[in-house]
């Protein structure tokens, strides 16, 4: 799960090569590659924020998985969801004033918003599994798996699109930098 640094010279990504899964910084051109987590529990997905001082990810830390945020340089972990379900996959809004998770805290995976703090966590999707949300550049809609497809969900009218229709598993969608075009696994 990597992701670049808003202004594209970094890359931070997940890997257990220690051992455990940590969080990892690099330079684009995979120089001065640093392990920026040193923690026994599990990280993972993380991701930055839009003006690129901060990091999302998720972690094992408090015993289940639950969104953290630490500073880009890895300092300063804070935990923004306690859940007895798992939280996963957040995702920054382009404005960064929102954050965007699927969550199993009801039984099947489900997606969520929340403020940048963790207060207002606002369940937005009811049916079936969804999973790995991801922001539209203009922050009006939602991305993600639903089932074996990717679905859009408009925000402001709570509508949900299916885009794709395939007998194999279609996920992890990204949004091309005008949101005209979506590209998934």
């Amino acid at each position: 799960a990597p992701s670049w640094s808003p202004d594209g010279s970094q890359i931070i990504y997940h890997s257990d090569r220690d051992g455990n899964g940590e969080i990892y910084r690099m330079n684009r051109d995979g120089s001065d590659n640093q392990r920026i987590t040193h923690h026994p529990a599990s990280d993972g997905y993380p991701c930055w924020s839009p003006d690129g001082s901060q990091i999302l990810f998720d972690s094992e830390r408090a015993g289940n998985f639950d969104i953290w945020v630490m500073n880009a340089d890895g300092s300063d972990p804070r935990q923004l969801t306690d859940s007895p379900g798992r939280d996963l996959a957040a995702a920054w809004s382009p404005d960064g004033k929102k954050i965007a998770f699927m969550s199993d805290r009801v039984g099947a995976f489900q997606v969520y918003v929340m403020n940048t703090d963790g207060t207002d966590q606002q369940r937005m999707t009811m049916i079936y599994t969804n999973w790995f949300p991801r922001w539209s550049p203009d922050g009006k809609r939602l991305a993600f798996h639903v089932r074996r497809d990717i679905h859009i969900l408009e925000l402001d009218a709570s509508s949900l699109t299916r885009l794709t229709t395939d007998p194999q598993n279609g996920m992890y969608p990204t949004w091309s930098p005008d949101g005209n075009r979506i590209a998934f696994m």
